[in-house]
């Protein structure tokens, strides 16, 4: 079972160490019930995907338990610009260490039996959040 406080400080602490995400959430697709994706997005990701996908996996590496870095299935970075992501967050808003799960849904293709999502800010949000 997924830690879900174990995955709200990860989120707090990435916001507190690299600024502002525009989404944070894990997955549960059907057909792979016991393991899940992480799926994030934030400006700082856009820039550099691959030096993002590192700082995630080692932010992942000190806090969790091997049993659960075995809970997930892979870290997807997603580009604010993603249509699938731009529709989620119109219908979706989470932020402030809020959670909310949702249940069979679909997203960018992908049946999905649960989400867990820790934020989820539309972009114009974030940006004014930051003053940007």
């Amino acid at each position: 079972m997924i830690d879900q406080s174990k995955f709200s400080q990860i989120r707090a602490e990435i916001i507190t160490e690299k600024g502002d995400l525009t989404f944070f959430g894990l997955f549960l697709r059907e057909g792979v019930e016991d393991r899940w994706d992480l799926l994030v997005s934030a400006s700082w990701l856009d820039r550099d995907k691959a030096a993002g996908r590192r700082y995630l996996t080692r932010k992942l590496n000190a806090r969790l338990s091997d049993r659960e870095i075995l809970e997930l299935s892979r870290i997807v970075v997603i580009e604010r610009t993603d249509p699938g992501l731009r529709k989620l967050l119109n219908d979706v808003t989470v932020d402030g260490g809020e959670i909310r799960e949702l249940k069979n849904l679909r997203f960018a293709g992908q049946s999905l039996s649960r989400a867990i999502i820790l934020e989820a800010k539309p972009i114009a949000f974030a940006a004014m959040r930051r003053g940007a």
